[in-house]
């Protein structure tokens, strides 16, 4: 099954790094989500991609877009680095890269989606490992989401 922009993003459920299970659908019922996929948090190039997330963090919850990180690294280790670096992103343990491979990003390669709050994908991004999507250019595509996207439906 592919994961084309204009689909509906594939369900999935994943241990956080408090060991408890998160859904897709529980992000993105409440506002855009960036579903970032990395082989391993460790290395420049993953660094780079989260430090520049970070840097652009207050902007992307000022849109209500939470950013989730889905990574192949056992859920221990995970839990460290997130801690000791600070990042106030969900992250996501993928250790089979089970998840990842439904969205067609191949093991050794990183991707980036921008999922609306309909659960549409606006943006799907796949590359092997020169290539990252900056925090810049996702924030771009979350400001270029129709108020409808962006915006849970009223009660």
């Amino acid at each position: 099954m592919s994961a084309l922009v204009g689909e509906v993003a594939l369900e999935f459920s994943l241990p956080d790094t408090d060991a408890h299970t998160r859904w897709l659908s529980e992000f993105h019922r409440l506002g855009p989500v960036v579903l970032i996929f990395l082989p391993s948090v460790y290395g420049f190039r993953p660094r780079w991609q989260l430090w520049s997330l970070l840097r652009h963090y207050d902007h992307f919850i000022e849109l209500g877009t939470e950013i989730v990180v889905a990574t192949q690294d056992p859920l221990p280790e995970l839990r460290i680095f997130q801690i000791r670096r600070g990042f106030p992103f969900v992250f996501l343990a993928d250790k089979n890269n089970a998840v990842a491979q439904t969205y067609e990003i191949g093991r050794g390669y990183a991707g980036a989606l921008v999922i609306t709050v309909g659960g549409v994908i606006r943006h799907h991004r796949v590359a092997r490992s020169a290539w990252r999507s900056s925090g810049t250019r996702l924030l771009r595509v979350v400001r270029g989401l129709a108020p409808s996207e962006r915006l849970p439906a009223p009660k």
